[in-house]
């Protein structure tokens, strides 16, 4: 079972100021990740998102087009957004998720992320967080 480590261990700040952090690859649509077009981005890991996100700014940099038009929730109330097929694989839980992804303002918005990862995606780990030490896991469920 691959466990990998998504916090800052012995920098219990870096972990308020950044949240859960990975290491992915992104693919576009079914392409495998070791494809020409795969690039390497941080992922956020968010126990507060039910779905998964790409920033809709990066999307249509890496040549994404929306799938599909959603109305979602996020804390400003309902807003109308773009779907996104895409390839994430996380190295270090040798994880893929293939799907569509949620546009969002991540990168805009002054945050470090391309991606972000919700319990769609945490549902298939168990997920240990140390706030004390700013330790992170997930390991394979």
């Amino acid at each position: 079972m691959p466990t990998a480590d998504f916090g800052f261990p012995g920098q219990p700040e870096r972990l308020v100021l950044s949240g859960p952090t990975a290491s992915v690859q992104i693919g576009v649509g079914r392409d495998s990740v070791e494809s020409a077009d795969a690039r390497q981005h941080l992922a956020l890991v968010d126990t507060g998102a039910l779905d998964n996100c790409i920033d809709m700014d990066f999307a249509r940099a890496i040549g994404l087009n929306p799938s599909e038009y959603v109305t979602a929730a996020g804390v400003d109330g309902l807003f109308e957004t773009e779907m996104y097929a895409a390839h994430v694989y996380v190295p270090a839980l040798e994880h893929s998720v293939l799907g569509n992804f949620m546009g969002v303002r991540l990168l805009s918005g002054g945050l470090p992320y391309a991606i972000l990862l919700g319990r769609t995606f945490l549902r298939h780990f168990s997920m240990s967080y140390d706030g004390r030490t700013g330790a992170v896991t997930l390991t394979t469920a």
